[in-house]
């Protein structure tokens, strides 16, 4: 079904694929959101047998969580949604799953039997639980950089090794690797998560705080900031970088005629495809 939906979405985009009550996906978005699925789990720590739980009643999130799973290599255990949370629970310790999908109508169940089962990713949609990730943000929040696979060394702002460490750095360039939003708050490439029904409130009260605050004092510490940064290479780092990938385009317009490796372009969409490397 994976592929199948992939190559559908090629011959046919517009085509409606899959419905339920309250809307419907064509083709293309069909396997856009698989690839998203995918790449969100990928990003996931979810143990070395990757096995995850569908506790979920008929809808299109189901669906892309189950045909999700498998585009990322995971084993699919599907739990009947009218189950208890003691039964759910065996479920999972059996299976030994370390994600468990929830909706609505199986969300306090389905948090009651994760925590017997010891299961600490809970990934839900029409579910208001703290415990649970919202599968929408889920799908959307995540960090790759993957064009080493052009024969360049990364997109052109190269300020890796300040975001999240030259390790880091260095394992997401060299593999293609994908990041999850949380992965990226605790090294500190982002400050704040927040569920996207929370994101304008949210954004909006840090903007107050801060402009709540002296305009001159707040230029001069940003800009005082800024001058640590390049007092620590940022500025020169840049530059450097951006002469290398121009050195990158070089070598490639003299091996294959265009500025980038063409071979790159299978690498990256088959990364997106699911198979992209977990740097989390």
């Amino acid at each position: 079904m994976p592929r199948f939906a992939a190559a559908c979405a090629a011959l046919r985009p517009d085509e409606i694929a899959i419905r339920d009550e309250r809307r419907a996906l064509d083709w293309a978005r069909l396997d856009d959101a698989l690839n998203r699925v995918a790449n969100g789990l990928n990003a996931l720590s979810f143990g070395p047998d990757r096995r995850i739980a569908v506790f979920s009643e008929n809808a299109i999130e189901t669906s892309l969580a189950n045909l999700g799973g498998l585009i990322a290599g995971a084993s699919v255990v599907p739990v009947n949604f009218h189950l208890t949370a003691a039964e759910t629970a065996y479920i999972l310790q059996d299976s030994e799953a370390t994600v468990l999908y929830v909706d609505g109508a199986t969300a306090t169940r389905g948090v009651q039997a994760a925590r017997m089962a010891s299961v600490n990713i809970i990934i839900g949609w029409d579910a208001d639980h703290r415990e649970i990730i919202n599968f929408a943000d889920w799908m959307a929040a995540s960090f790759s950089d993957p064009v080493v696979a052009f024969g360049v060394n990364g997109v052109e702002y190269f300020g890796h090794p300040w975001e999240f460490g030259a390790r880091k750095a260095k394992e997401m360039l060299f593999t293609g690797g994908v990041m999850s939003a949380r992965e990226a708050r605790s090294l500190g490439m982002v400050n704040h998560v927040v569920p996207r029904e929370e994101l304008e409130e949210f954004t909006m009260s840090i903007a107050e705080r801060i402009s709540s605050r002296p305009t001159v004092g707040l230029r001069l510490a940003k800009q005082s900031v800024n001058q640590a940064q390049d007092a620590q290479g940022l500025w020169t780092a840049l530059q450097s970088a951006m002469s290398l990938q121009q050195l990158g385009h070089s070598n490639n317009a003299e091996l294959f005629g265009r500025t980038i490796d063409p071979s790159g372009v299978g690498v990256i969409r088959s990364d997106a495809k699911g198979d992209a490397w977990d740097v989390g």
